[in-house]
């Protein structure tokens, strides 16, 4: 049975590098690319893993409006080894009770 569409917002392609860092190492950054974005979250292929639950930090200007943090909200593994995480931004996290 198709359910449709889960997503409140339309996610766009937007293929950009970008760097981040988990929110309890900011010293420690690490590169990933975005697969696709909305204006309530993204898609990062990267070769780290993040777990569910995680805030990480956004570093630099790729992204088309301004977005310093985000929390995971799902990751899964790629056939190359590497990982797609479901992101949604913190200003929309922060008017959330969870």
């Amino acid at each position: 049975m198709y359910l449709g569409n889960r997503r409140k917002n339309i996610r766009v392609l937007y293929p950009c590098e970008l760097e981040y860092s988990l929110e309890s190492e900011t010293l420690q950054r690490e590169k990933a690319r975005t697969v696709d974005i909305s204006s309530g979250g993204m898609s990062l292929y990267l070769p780290n893993q993040l777990l569910v639950g995680q805030q990480i930090r956004i570093y630099g200007n790729a992204l088309p409006f301004s977005c310093e943090a985000a929390k995971v909200r799902w990751v899964k593994e790629t056939s190359d080894g590497n990982y797609i995480a479901g992101l949604e931004f913190c200003f929309l996290c922060d008017n959330k009770k969870e």
